[in-house]
Formats: structure tokens, C-alpha cells, sequence
């Protein structure tokens, strides 16, 4: 899911402060989480986040946490504009992942607007709260170099009718209901050992617009700094699309430092 970011300024130098960061990271041994091969085992893991919009996980399930392993979990956003809550089912392979949630989101404007064919702005007054199912299909291939990352997201909003447009974070833009979704492709380049990865993605969003279609593109970064700690970066620049917002909610990523842990993991040192 499309995370919203604070300002374009802001997110291009974190990128590129992370960017100059890494290149001068000394590389370094450490344990990791259980080694390839191991059962799957229960296993409760958790998540911490701070940065543009800080966030929360919790983790029950079976098998190797965040990397491959099926069982259940929930989340919580943050940040200047919504606060968003998740519940559901997730089962991770790496190449391929599936997440299923019931989510619900507060807005502190107005989640619902007129059905206009370009959207100029978004509107002032009283929040809303928007709730969804969210289906999310997402991995990553070797490919040369590094990576090939895609992803295909469907939403559907309930409660809501046809008749209105709705600005929502399961595509992080204008949609109208019930569905929505995205299709995004890129690729990273694997780095120093694999602790970081630099590249770019493209994101195709179906806007449940008629033929109304949006295209955002930009760079991302992903750095591990030890088994418990990350660094994650992105931007999407709006390309193309039906409306004109202002640069502020129309673009998506963000910028988050990481921390986590889970029963079985070796202790931090």
C-alpha cells in the first residue's frame, strides 16, 4: 500500500543524504536471523518505524519471520494528514507474497469529494473515516544486476456509494468506489553483500475512473544496518494522471528508519 510523504524537498534530500550514507557505511558481520533450512517454527515478531509516517506491527504466526512465513498481523499509521489501522492474513515467500486486510482509515479533512472529472484540490472541514478490504500481491525475481520488483493491489471501499469520488490510501489518491487498484514494476540493484538496494519503480493506478488511469515514478533505497535495523526510502512523482493536485498529496512513499525483532532471533549485541 501507497504510503503518503511530507513535501518533495524533504523526501529527494533524505534520499540522497541515504544514498551518500550508505556508500560510506563500513560493512560489518553480525547474526542474523536462523539460518536457511531451519523448520518452520510459532513465532510473534514486531515492527517500529519512525520518519514521514510512523508505524507499528504485529506479528503471530509460522515459520521465518519476514521472510518467509504465513500467520496474521496488525498495523498502525500515522502522520500530519490520516491515521490508518490494518488487520488481516499475510503468506511470504519472498518471490511471491500475498496480504489479505480489513482496513480502516481517519482522515482529518474530508475523505469524500464531488465526482468531478479533474480534481484541483482537496476539500477543508470535518475528517472522514474510510474503510476497505485491500488485496495485495507483491514480490521480488533475480534479475541482472539485482532485483525485479512488481506488485498488483486491489481495494474495494465499503459503505460508500458510486455516486461520490473518495480520496483513499489504498492507491493513495482520488478513486471512485467500490474498486480501485495498482500495478508497479521496477528494479534494484544489490549491493554490498545485499545489505542495500537502489533503484526505481513505475506505478500504473486504476482509479475505477472510467479510463481514468495514474502514472507516478521515482527512485527507492533499502539499507540494513543490522538483523534489527533498517533503513527505507522512496519517492513517486505524480507523471500522469486525471487530476492536479497540489505536489504535497499527490505524492507517495517516504522515508522510515526500522526497528525489529522476533522470538528466536539472537540477541542484540
Amino acid at each position: 500500500m501507497s504510503r503518503p510523504t511530507t513535501g518533495a524537498g524533504r523526501a529527494l534530500r533524505g534520499l540522497g543524504a541515504l544514498l551518500a550514507l550508505a556508500a560510506a557505511w563500513p560493512a560489518q558481520a553480525r547474526a542474523g536471523p536462523p539460518a536457511e533450512g531451519e523448520p518452520a517454527r510459532p513465532l510473534l515478531a514486531g515492527l517500529a518505524e519512525v520518519g514521514t509516517t510512523p508505524h507499528l506491527r504485529a506479528i503471530a504466526g509460522l515459520g521465518r519471520p519476514f521472510e518467509r512465513w504465513v500467520g496474521v498481523l496488525a498495523d498502525g499509521w500515522v502522520n500530519d494528514s490520516m491515521t490508518s489501522a490494518t488487520l488481516g492474513a499475510r503468506f511470504e515467500l519472498q518471490a511471491v507474497n500475498l496480504d489479505l486486510h480489513w482496513r480502516a482509515t481517519r482522515r482529518f479533512t474530508p475523505a469524500v469529494l464531488p465526482p468531478l472529472a479533474h480534481h484541483t484540490a482537496l476539500p477543508s472541514g470535518p475528517g472522514q473515516t474510510v474503510r476497505a478490504l485491500d488485496v495485495d500481491l507483491w514480490g521480488g525475481l533475480p534479475a541482472p544486476g539485482g532485483y525485479l520488483l512488481w506488485e498488483g493491489q486491489a481495494t474495494r471501499l465499503l459503505d460508500l456509494p458510486a455516486s461520490v469520488h473518495v480520496f483513499d490510501e489504498g492507491v493513495h489518491g482520488i478513486v471512485r468506489p467500490p474498486w480501485s487498484g495498482l500495478a508497479s514494476l521496477g528494479w534494484v540493484a544489490d549491493l554490498r553483500g545485499g545489505d542495500l538496494q537502489v533503484g526505481g519503480t513505475v506505478e500504473l493506478a486504476f482509479l475505477g475512473r472510467g479510463a481514468a488511469r495514474r502514472v507516478r515514478a521515482g527512485p527507492l533505497l533499502s539499507w540494513r544496518l543490522s538483523t534489527h535495523l533498517d533503513l527505507r526510502g522512496q519517492l513517486l512523482w505524480p507523471v500522469d494522471g486525471p487530476d492536479r493536485l497540489p505536489l504535497w498529496p499527490s505524492l507517495g512513499g517516504g522515508l522510515a528508519l526500522g526497528w525489529r525483532d522476533a522470538t528466536g532471533w539472537p540477541p542484540l549485541r
